[in-house]
Order: structure tokens, then sequence, then C-alpha cells
């Protein structure tokens, strides 16, 4: 079966039809990214060939990808705020959300819930930051994602 996301060919009648339609095409989407995901943990698997990972990785990383983007998509979600390359969204709503949740990350640390080292988190925030500004520049404000 073969499901085509897309709002061109869609017959709608009502704003409340357009938003069922939407959260549809969103739900067969994320089921997609979820279908996909665990065939690409497969393909890693103990015992694959390199050759095997090579062609068949790489097609499952395309896939992804596309079902990604198209999850996105169907959340509507601007395609200009989609890496192609990975079906991210890299929107100022993520970007902001991203620096909510390492610096809760960091307040969990400090109090003592996770075990991780400061100075590792930080490292790593940073470099998911630098990630990011990397995609979207005109985001990055020059402040580190985590504060003490």
């Amino acid at each position: 079966m073969s499901v085509q996301l897309s709002f061109e060919d869609a017959s709608v009648s009502t704003p409340g039809d357009a938003e069922k339609e939407r959260k549809a095409l969103h739900r067969v989407a994320f089921e997609r990214v979820q279908r996909i995901g665990k065939q690409l943990l497969n393909c890693r698997a103990p015992g694959t060939s390199l050759e095997e990972w090579a062609t068949v990785g790489a097609d499952l990383c395309t896939s992804l990808a596309d079902a990604r983007a198209a999850k996105s998509i169907a959340a509507g979600v601007s395609m200009d705020d989609i890496d192609p390359a990975t079906g991210n969204e890299h929107s100022a709503r993520i970007y902001a959300a991203l620096r909510v949740s390492w610096q809760k990350s960091y307040d969990r640390t400090v109090r003592g819930s996770l075990g991780w080292d400061l100075d590792e988190l930080q490292q790593v925030a940073e470099k998911a930051r630098q990630e990011f500004v990397a995609k979207r520049p005109d985001l990055d404000d020059g402040r580190p994602w985590i504060t003490a």
C-alpha cells in the first residue's frame, strides 16, 4: 500500500477536514519514521557485512530522511526549516527547545539526578549547538546553551 503525503490532491471541504487530513498525514509519516528506524537498527546488527550495510544502510538512511521531512511537513513546518540531508527540523522553535532541554539537563546534573560530569555535559551541549548553528547561523545569538 502506497501513501502519498501531499496536500495538493486532498479534497478538503472544511477547515476541520483539513486539520484531520494534516493529523492523518503526520501519523502516517511518524509510523514510517519508526518503521525505517527499526529496519536501520536491524541492518546494523552483528554479522552484517560491510557491503550489505553500505547498500541497505544508505537506502534506509535516505528513506528515513524523507520520512522525517514528510512528518515535519505534515506537522506544518516550513520546508525552509527542514534539512534535506537528514529530514530534521532546524527552526527557531526547535533551537529554543533544544536550548531549554540542555539547560534542564545541566540543572538536573547539578542536583545529582543525572550522572553527567558537568564539564563533559557542557562540551557535548556546545558541540550540539555548533552543529545546529552550522545549519542555521541566523539563529545563533552567541550564547552557550548551558549557563551556570
